[in-house]
């Protein structure tokens, strides 16, 4: 159980009145007599107030033990106490920094290496000594975000201080532009989101979420359980979500069946994506496809056409368009599969309600362009002109020659 810091603000505000107009005295006193400038260096002590105040009710939310090696928040409330809010905006930045490290060595830094799309240069430079010292500290909380380390939504926040905190640092010497609106924010999303703990429950569950898609057989009902969570997700843990499956089905040592449900599902996840984590995952897409094995390609393949024909016009959801987005990273063998698909017994199910069928001739035109000269472009050109019904196709003798020649989900 959480042991709280007692509080009472009217004390809190006493005391600490008190303390910063006898500091600003003293230090005031002591510069002017050395001549040393003033301009600048007092935040008005309101402001300083605040921020301290918002720094203990913080700290209220810290465990005991971790709050007692908390020093940055001493560093941190002494300088606030004095003015200096650009300094105390380093030691809590810094601590940041600290603990993403840490959560990165945790990990092991070649897992983090291997799940985050660094460039060439990062990463040699990330397997030189020393070298996660020396990643730039925006690339370093977008790699956590990438890895599963910190939520998307502790991404962007964290960022958004970066940025502010630049902008800061950019001003004149002497002149701190950091509000003390700002510092309070700061140091309780800091605290929040990253500090107070080994990491938000949301990025520690993706293990219930591995072991759940280890455990799963071949069989679809196995997966009901897992598919039904997954529609649920919020964006952030989507975006998480998305890159510790990939992560998953790159290992070299899990299962077949393993690396089947990953594809099942990413078709499932890709609409709950941000658009910022589609474009990031958009190379790493193009391996995933190109790592499928031949009964994990059929899986993938197989979701994301049964999800694509229950979108378009009328859906509960608009996904069609994001669907669309993830057709486009497809290539000849999974195009192959989902023109041979009008045979399959379920997909035909679905060909025999108009959404479905409308929505299967939209994907036709969509993956011809996919196709060399063949029986499957042969097949495609047939499909789009059908006259009848498209579940009936099949049955047509031309249709079941070409089907012939291809492989089968």
């Amino acid at each position: 159980m959480t042991d709280t810091v007692p509080t009472s603000d009217t004390q809190h505000q006493f005391v600490l009145a008190g303390v910063m107009q006898q500091l600003e005295a003293t230090l005031s006193d002591r510069l002017d007599a050395t001549g040393l400038p003033l301009d600048g260096l007092f935040v008005d002590a309101a402001e300083r107030e605040a921020v301290c105040v918002a720094l203990i009710e913080a700290a209220e939310g810290i465990d005991a033990d971790r709050r007692a090696q908390a020093h940055y928040l001493s560093k941190f409330m002494t300088a606030a106490t004095v003015g200096l809010f650009d300094a105390a905006m380093v030691y809590l930045w810094d601590a940041v920094i600290v603990e993403l490290r840490r959560r990165v060595e945790a990990q092991g830094l070649s897992t983090f290496v291997d799940r985050v799309t660094f460039n060439d240069r990062q990463r040699q430079q990330l397997k030189a000594p020393n070298g996660l010292a020396r990643l730039k500290d925006r690339d370093l909380v977008h790699g956590c975000a990438l890895a599963g380390l910190i939520s998307g939504d502790s991404e962007r926040r964290l960022l958004q201080i970066e940025n502010e905190r630049a902008r800061a640092a950019s001003g004149p010497a002497g002149a701190s532009r950091i509000g003390s609106q700002q510092l309070a924010s700061w140091v309780q999303i800091c605290v929040a989101e990253v500090l107070d703990g080994d990491g938000p429950p949301l990025v520690s569950d993706f293990g219930a979420w591995t072991a759940m898609v280890r455990a799963a057989g071949p069989d679809q009902a196995e997966l009901a359980d897992v598919v039904g969570l997954l529609r649920n997700l919020p964006q952030a843990q989507a975006d998480d979500l998305a890159v510790v499956l990939l992560a998953l089905h790159s290992e070299p040592d899990e299962s077949a069946t393993t690396k089947v449900n990953v594809a099942r599902l990413f078709p499932l996840l890709w609409p709950r994506l941000g658009f910022r984590r589609r474009e990031e995952l958009r190379e790493r897409c193009q391996c995933f496809l190109g790592e499928l094995g031949e009964g994990a390609r059929s899986a993938f393949v197989g979701s994301l056409l049964m999800e694509f024909l229950a979108a378009g016009p009328g859906a509960e959801e608009n996904t069609e368009p994001l669907y669309i987005e993830l057709i486009d990273h497809l290539r000849e063998p999974e195009a192959e599969l989902l023109a041979a698909a009008v045979a399959d017994p379920a997909v035909s199910q679905r060909l025999r309600q108009s959404r479905g069928q409308d929505q299967y001739r939209r994907l036709l035109a969509m993956i011809e362009v996919k196709l060399s000269l063949g029986p499957a472009r042969d097949l495609v050109e047939i499909l789009r002109i059908y006259p009848g019904e498209m579940a009936d196709a099949p049955n047509d003798p031309r249709v079941r020659e070409l089907l012939d020649q291809l492989p089968r989900r």
